[in-house]
């Protein structure tokens, strides 16, 4: 990915907008205009078939699923059923609600990359390869998926499981729409901090030799205020990112861990033959939960390591800033502009967050399997107490039933 967010514009995001539209992850897009406009009506369906499908799965679970299945299987299942609806339809109506919060947070980014001269490219093959490749690899994984559990399970429970595909793709999708421009903006603070550092280079070597007033002196304090405004400029995009995606990237997190945790939970009970369903847990089933979860890790991981470098860039600037300043003359006007940068920087202090929660960083992913690793002991114990008290109960039924016949 960033191979190409080093050189082109953000006009190239339109390529992946075309798709997301149909999904209503982000507003439709007006290809003419190159904007995006406001059609609630096809949100509000959207909205309802996600219900309708979400109620219909749950009550396949609840019917059919629990007399067959172990009750943390069930139940997990249950649960990101309900979290992964609540995240499709948030994101669904943020973007529904929000068209010109989009059209300013691209517009905003058009015209910071016309600022930095990055290159215009309408149509990116890399990106449209990109998306070709993500897409086959998600349908081969469903497919495959969808093939283990019709040979277990049949129809009859297979249609029940059908619409974790859609949602998944969902929400996949809005995760791929995150993880773009999350690089995006972590790209262009590398650039800006980049150009700080090189519009002083030449000053801070001459320093003694250059004339005040000279032209280089004029362009270094030209290039420091643009600095400053392309900080600004990002410190916006930053804030409207939080207000598009915060909500979504707490909620996917949460969804991530309880998806992590029922895939995690069904490996365990595949490897135990005493379970429910003890026939079905093949090596197919194993390999089919573990491309699952690891499909899910991977992309809530690399969203936060894109924000954190957001977050890590932006304070780069302020440490940019302080370094600058012990190589130029106190007095000078480039001084005085590179106190107004770190001022602004520690004023702004941009960092991207979860719907302001929690920041987005490293430590998340920490917390993150802190979580997970405590919540498999509990259901790895939980599992065996239930083992023990089915073979209990079996035993009593079936010394009972010898009983009876001994008496007959």
């Amino acid at each position: 990915m960033s191979l190409y967010l080093r050189d082109f514009d953000i006009n190239y995001i339109y390529d992946l907008l075309k798709f997301t539209e149909l999904l209503a992850v982000t507003p439709p897009l007006n290809r003419k205009k190159q904007e995006l406009t406001n059609y609630k009506y096809y949100h509000i369906i959207v909205i309802l078939l996600i219900i309708i499908f979400a109620v219909y799965s749950s009550y396949g679970i609840i019917v059919y699923f629990i007399p067959k299945f172990n009750g943390t299987s069930t139940t997990l299942r249950l649960i990101c059923i309900i979290v992964i609806t609540i995240m499709n339809v948030l994101s669904v109506l943020i973007a529904a609600c929000n068209v010109d919060t989009w059209n300013m947070f691209l517009n905003v980014f058009k015209h910071l990359d016309q600022k930095l001269k990055y290159q215009s490219r309408s149509e990116n093959n890399i990106l449209k390869l990109e998306l070709s490749t993500f897409y086959l690899v998600l349908l081969s994984i469903f497919g495959y998926d969808a093939y283990v559990w019709y040979c277990n399970y049949h129809w009859d429970l297979f249609k029940f499981t059908l619409f974790k595909y859609v949602n998944f793709i969902h929400g996949n999708v809005m995760m791929l729409v995150i993880l773009h421009f999350a690089a995006a903006l972590s790209n262009r603070y590398k650039r800006i901090n980049n150009l700080l550092i090189k519009s002083n280079d030449f000053y801070n070597i001459f320093n003694c030799l250059i004339v005040k007033g000279s032209e280089e002196k004029l362009n270094n304090l030209k290039s420091i205020k643009e600095v400053t405004d392309y900080y600004l400029l990002l410190s916006d995009l930053v804030e409207m990112f939080n207000k598009l995606f915060g909500w979504q990237i707490l909620i996917v997190t949460e969804y991530v861990l309880l998806f992590f945790l029922e895939f995690f939970n069904g490996l365990m009970l595949s490897l135990d033959p005493a379970q429910k369903s003890g026939v079905y847990h093949d090596l197919k089933t194993v390999i089919s939960l573990v491309i699952f979860s690891f499909l899910a890790i991977g992309h809530q991981a690399m969203i936060i390591l894109f924000c954190e470098n957001v977050n890590k860039e932006s304070r780069n600037t302020l440490t940019i800033c302080y370094k600058l300043q012990e190589t130029v003359d106190p007095m000078s006007e480039e001084r005085k502009e590179l106190t107004i940068l770190s001022d602004v920087v520690n004023f702004m202090k941009t960092k991207t967050n979860a719907a302001g929660f929690y920041n987005i960083d490293r430590s998340l992913l920490c917390r993150f399997f802190a979580y997970f690793f405590s919540y498999s002991i509990v259901l790895l114990q939980f599992n065996r107490q239930t083992t023990i008290r089915e073979t209990k109960v079996n035993n009593s039924i079936s010394n009972v039933t010898e009983v009876l016949t001994t008496f007959n």
